[in-house]
């Protein structure tokens, strides 16, 4: 494992918004009487995984592969809960967004577009496998669009939000830079007037 004097921000935002995609999934089985259902030990699951990652963030460390691994494990998640729980007939058919979110934190819109591809190939051949009657294309069309629209806006957030952790990052170098050119000017000037002192010190025997 990694660690760092500084906290991985990508991963606090990563953590934080798996906990809330959690809660929404609890809010919406529990609005749709689903939540003992046999499907829902992934989310019991994932919750557990979120725990580790959040104190792996919270002690400043990650694994070799972080990134990779931890949206490996939502994409795994994501395809195995929509899969068993029936695909758009459960109410937190949502959760195939997850992903999309991790992808888009850590790899930013072409990550993010990627795992919509993922995504969007489990919708459509769940859907397909799994509707007995003829499929309306254009709804599954629409909600595959959806898919890499919510890709889209999840990809740009986080280029915008990676330019300002940087732009930030880089301003708090500068400043510390500044600081440190100032000590270093504050040094020089001592010991350039402690070396007059001496010298005039020196002197003033052999002026005597």
């Amino acid at each position: 494992m990694r660690t760092t004097d500084t906290p991985y921000i990508t991963d606090w935002f990563a953590v934080s918004i798996r906990w809330l995609f959690l809660l929404g999934l609890v809010i919406s089985l529990s609005l749709g009487g689903n939540l003992l259902s046999l499907p829902n030990i992934l989310l019991l699951a994932l919750g557990c995984w979120n725990i580790v990652l959040t104190l792996l963030t919270g002690l400043n460390r990650r694994m070799g592969y972080h990134r990779q691994i931890s949206l490996g494990v939502d994409i795994l998640f994501a395809v195995a809960y929509f899969v068993l729980a029936g695909g758009y007939n459960s109410p937190a058919f949502w959760i195939v967004f997850l992903p999309l979110m991790s992808a888009a934190l850590y790899f930013e819109i072409i990550g993010a577009l990627i795992s919509a591809v993922l995504m969007t190939s489990t919708q459509v051949v769940v859907t397909i496998s799994q509707t007995q009657t003829p499929i309306p294309m254009i709804g599954l069309g629409v909600l595959s669009l959806f898919t890499f629209f919510v890709a889209g806006v999840f990809g740009y957030i986080s280029v915008q939000l990676v330019k300002t952790i940087r732009r930030n990052r880089q301003t708090q170098q500068d400043i510390q830079q500044k600081k440190l050119g100032m000590e270093n000017e504050r040094l020089r000037a001592i010991y350039s007037l402690t070396s007059t002192l001496l010298g005039t010190f020196f002197e003033l025997p052999a002026s005597a």
